[in-house]
């Protein structure tokens, strides 16, 4: 199940059990595929490599990487930032310097909160 709504510029997506473990397996490129575009086409995704789909946010004013890994093996992300800048994990406060990796588990997000200094 899915569901759109737009408000003034903004639209969004919400999706019910869609992406489940047995979905989002490396045996269905497809699928993963048909996610990438979508979130394309949602203006959503802008980076991505490594088997890690990267989504850029604002909230509050700070910019936000959510890190998705869409596989059954852990995956590293290199973090790259501006002379002063950081970067902080939302969930578990961990802090980031530019060039150190962040690990992201199998069929797991992480979400980078960056900053100014």
């Amino acid at each position: 199940m899915a569901a759109r709504n737009s408000f003034g510029q903004g639209t969004a997506y919400l999706f019910g059990t869609l992406f489940s473990h047995s979905i989002m397996g490396e045996h269905c490129k497809d699928f993963q595929q048909a996610l990438e575009r979508l979130l394309r086409a949602a203006g959503a995704i802008s980076l991505t490599g490594s088997d890690v789909f990267v989504c850029r946010r604002t909230w509050q004013g700070r910019q936000l990487l959510f890190l998705l890994n869409s596989t059954s093996q852990e995956r590293q992300w290199k973090v790259t930032l501006g002379s002063n800048e950081s970067a902080e994990d939302f969930l578990t406060q961990e802090s980031f310097a530019a060039g150190s990796s962040v690990s992201i588990p199998p069929f797991d997000l992480r979400c980078l909160v960056m900053q100014a200094e």
